[in-house]
């Protein structure tokens, strides 16, 4: 039976040393957040992706959008003169989505450069992911409903053991 390999031996000998499974698979996973990282880490350096503290974008703002939304003229139902708190979820993604698509300013007005618009399109994602997090897990209002009589005979029989009385199912 020569040539044969005999997996119970072998599988011994991996298991054992510094070779094992476990010892290679964590290494595997080791070099998998080391190469994650510094991907992470190139694409930082690059400069392109750096986003905009709150104060700058909002002079940003002032200078290309507060002209046509704001409080007394708010072009598209959109007004930015607001704390940004106050800005809802469906007008971040628009301002997303006009960042992006290169909707905004209008023609007769000056378009910021493609660095300043790329920095303000990760801004007001960071702050579209930021609002998305803070409401993650929160279902909104729930309304209560009343139980069937077959559900609440079914919740005091889990809850108690035994079958309510006066109910018309009986363990």
């Amino acid at each position: 039976m020569q040539g044969q390999c005999r997996l119970p031996q072998d599988r011994k000998l991996l298991d054992r040393g510094p070779w094992s499974w476990r010892f290679l698979s964590r290494l595997g996973w080791h070099l998998f957040c080391l190469c994650f990282l510094s991907a992470c880490m190139a694409a930082r350096a690059d400069g392109s992706t750096d986003t905009l503290r709150d104060d700058q974008a909002q002079l940003h703002l002032r200078q290309l959008c507060i002209r046509c939304h704001n409080a007394k003229k708010s072009a598209g139902e959109m007004q930015l003169d607001i704390p940004l708190g106050k800005i809802s979820k469906e007008s971040w993604q628009k301002i997303v989505q006009v960042l992006h698509h290169v909707d905004m300013p209008p023609k007769d007005a000056a378009p910021p450069s493609k660095e300043v618009r790329g920095q303000l399109e990760a801004w007001a994602k960071g702050h579209l992911n930021r609002h998305i997090l803070k409401r993650a897990g929160d279902p909104g209002e729930v309304t209560w409903r009343r139980l069937t009589a077959i559900e609440l005979d079914n919740m005091i029989r889990d809850l108690t053991g035994t079958a309510a009385e006066g109910s018309p199912r009986k363990d």
